[in-house]
């Protein structure tokens, strides 16, 4: 999974913190935590899949976390994540 920076923002974005760590669990799957970050705490976090394919939201921080499959691809809602980004709203 690559981080890249969000791409199609409004003036009003910008980029935040994204953080990716990557482990692996118990069972010897690969596991990435992935997590976006902003300042100052009352601007909204979203998380950008596939350069805007899915996203999840939050205020101030948003984190999520994929297991790779048999195939050691990242999965989210039956399709692959290559990428993610970090969007300040």
């Amino acid at each position: 999974m690559q981080p890249i920076p969000a791409s199609s923002m409004n003036p009003t974005e910008t980029n935040g913190m994204l953080t990716l760590d990557h482990f692996s669990d118990f069972n010897g799957c690969r596991v990435v935590v992935i997590r976006c970050s902003v300042a100052p705490r009352s601007e909204n976090a979203t998380i950008i899949f596939n350069d805007g394919i899915d996203s999840l939201s939050s205020s101030s921080r948003i984190t999520t976390s994929l297991t790779c499959n048999e195939e050691g691809k990242w999965i989210r809602m039956n399709q692959e994540i290559t990428s993610a980004a970090c969007r300040v709203s």
